[in-house]
């Protein structure tokens, strides 16, 4: 998920706000909005009308009429207050703010925002460290995690990445929305799970295999004991070896 996406002419963004720029793509183009938001949904749209051009207003019109964005928080940084009424009643805007802009101001606007984003990046990372060093793993990259010698072995899409001192206990506990434990020393992301074979005592994912241990049985069945069921991706789980 994309984060504020600003729409600007000309000139500085704005002012104090560095520490916003991690959150705000700029574009300067009313066509590099639409292709933005065809590609990625953003929170907010940040509209920067300039003195004598009306482009920004072109632009919340365009925004409205693409499907998903009618109810889209967007924010109008104005020179004056002459199109206030229709950012409200045209384009049923988030807010309204007169240049010079105070930052917190803006704070105060972005910040329910910011939360939901900070909150969401949490949920879709993993944050480890390695020599030192934090590394931040897209979930949706993980297919499974082993734990081998007091280190930990995360299995992704790009390669296997070491782990110093990782528990599985301490991943399960945070991503435990994602992860299930199929043995001792092994979580798997649900997510990815294309076979169960009960007999064979193994969870066949993408390229690979993962075992199951004897104590581990019972959670796996519980949760994925069916004919079949959807994982959440458009595929089917198969549970095999019932019984």
């Amino acid at each position: 998920m994309g984060g504020i996406l600003v729409y600007q002419r000309c000139g500085q963004a704005i002012s104090g706000s560095s520490g916003l720029f991690r959150w705000m793509i700029f574009v300067s183009e009313p066509e590099q909005v639409i292709d933005r938001l065809e590609r990625e949904h953003y929170q907010m749209v940040m509209i920067h009308l300039e003195e004598g051009e009306e482009s920004g207003l072109k632009v919340a019109s365009l925004i409205r009429g693409i499907p998903g964005y009618h109810l889209t928080p967007i924010l109008f940084l104005a020179p004056d207050r002459r199109y206030e009424k229709a950012a409200f009643y045209e384009y049923h805007c988030y807010d309204y703010l007169v240049k010079p802009i105070r930052h917190n101001e803006i704070i105060r606007i972005l910040y329910p925002f910011l939360i939901q984003l900070y909150t969401e990046k949490k949920e879709r990372w993993m944050r480890v460290k390695i020599h030192g060093t934090i590394k931040e793993i897209l979930l949706d990259d993980i297919f499974f995690i082993e734990s081998a010698n007091r280190s930990a072995s995360i299995h992704t899409r790009d390669g296997i990445m070491e782990v110093p001192y990782l528990p599985l206990k301490q991943c399960l506990e945070r991503y435990g929305s994602v992860f299930v434990q199929c043995h001792r020393c092994v979580l798997v992301n649900r997510n990815f799970i294309k076979r169960i074979d009960y007999r064979k005592k193994q969870i066949e994912l993408p390229g690979c295999y993962a075992d199951i241990g004897r104590q581990y049985e019972m959670v796996l069945r519980q949760e994925f004991d069916e004919p079949y069921r959807g994982n959440g991706n458009g595929r089917e789980v198969f549970a095999e070896g019932r019984g």
